[in-house]
């Protein structure tokens, strides 16, 4: 947030909002059946990590980098199955211009976000690590 907040200049207001999916799930490339399940078992992946998340500040030093560890490959997951689908033109431009407006709102690029994504998750680790001393 400090730095989201340097960028924009101080005090935050609220970005623009994404109401647009990335695709509806009956775009021509999830008639093969291998593309509809990594979806959906990414998907039920992907809530799950978030229910389990939210006991995250119970999670001993240990738990707390295997929680982030498997972010990541949540992340790497999803990164991988949405270039395939952006290649393959199946991903909503309302839902890329809405992203990019949204990232506009706060001042981001895409390279940017990720970057401060990658900055919070090595402070997490950090904190993790000086937990286990």
């Amino acid at each position: 947030m400090e730095m989201m907040q340097k960028k924009s200049g101080g005090g935050m207001s609220s970005p623009p909002t994404i109401v647009s999916t990335p695709f509806t799930g009956r775009e021509t490339c999830f008639e093969d059946p291998t593309i509809r399940q990594t979806l959906l078992t990414l998907q039920s992946d992907h809530e799950g990590l978030i229910r389990m998340g939210s006991g995250y500040g119970s999670f001993d030093p240990l738990g707390k980098l295997a929680y982030l560890d498997q972010m990541e490959k949540i992340e790497e997951r999803w990164a991988l199955l949405m270039t395939k689908l952006d290649l393959g033109k199946h991903v909503s431009g309302e839902f890329k211009d809405q992203t990019s407006a949204f990232l506009g709102g706060m001042n981001l690029s895409v390279r940017e976000f990720f970057e401060l994504l990658g900055a919070s998750k090595g402070w997490l680790r950090e904190r993790a690590n000086e937990g286990r001393l």
